[in-house]
């Protein structure tokens, strides 16, 4: 969910390729400003999937906490009733908070990154449930330059 519109979007992630639904692609890129906020997605993409290539990376990297992370006392906060420590990993234009949670496992209930300005917020739950997850149907995946030439013609 985009922390400025409220636009929601699915992402999902399997053997190094990363899979972004359309809204949350294109809400991603005018936070970015790569795009302007008056581009609408056209409904040919709404239901679409962009596949991209995690450039050799495991998809375990998109839930791990850079070593050189620190303690933030001062971002301690609650995730859904459940009391979290702050970690930071912050590098240039790129920061990373992460909710860890204090009591039970030490899950990562919620992360908050910042790339260039932009924000987003991943909350996690549903630990140790059984999660039935499907990818999107082939056909509803295209590539980012099958996606870049249906919005900007």
């Amino acid at each position: 969910m985009s922390d400025k519109t409220g636009a929601v979007g699915e992402g999902f992630c399997r053997n190094g390729v990363s899979y972004t639904s359309g809204p949350l692609l294109i809400e991603s890129l005018q936070q970015a400003g790569k795009i302007g906020r008056d581009r609408k997605l056209p409904p040919q993409l709404a239901d679409k999937y962009v596949s991209s290539n995690m450039g050799g990376q495991d998809c375990s990297a998109l839930y791990k906490i850079d070593e050189q992370a620190t303690l933030d006392p001062t971002a301690d906060t609650t995730v859904e009733g459940k009391k979290t420590i702050a970690i930071r990993s912050a590098s240039g234009a790129t920061e990373d908070v992460y909710q860890v949670a204090v009591e039970g496992d030490p899950y990562i209930l919620q992360m908050k990154s910042t790339r260039d300005g932009r924000t987003s917020t991943t909350t996690y739950d549903s630990f140790g449930e059984k999660v039935d997850i499907k990818l999107p149907p082939i056909e509803q995946v295209i590539s980012m330059e099958q996606f870049r030439e249906q919005l900007i013609p």
